[in-house]
């Protein structure tokens, strides 16, 4: 087995030594939750979910508008051009 350096260390082997240095927003973040219940942490859980699925929603929705500006109404109006010029009908 190869030997680690002293400054080599795994995740392992700080989780299992409570070694692992915290930020100060996730001590923060710890404290505030500190005796939250499982439910309590079960909603909170569920609201994160419904927050970004109702971004993920105006995403789609923004996508989907710009596709039709960007891509569809253009080729509609290229092929209603083309088929006024093959009817005979100039439009400048």
């Amino acid at each position: 087995m190869e030997q680690r350096g002293s400054k080599e260390r795994s995740v392992n082997d700080l989780v299992s030594t409570n070694q692992v240095k915290k930020s100060k927003r996730q001590e923060y973040f710890e404290s505030q939750r500190v005796n939250w219940s499982d439910r309590d942490i079960q909603m909170e859980i569920i609201y994160q979910q419904k927050l970004q699925l109702e971004m993920m929603d105006r995403v789609r929705s923004n996508t989907n508008k710009m596709v039709w500006w960007l891509i569809a109404i253009p080729i509609i109006l290229v092929l209603f051009v083309f088929f006024i010029s093959i009817l005979g009908v100039a439009i400048v």
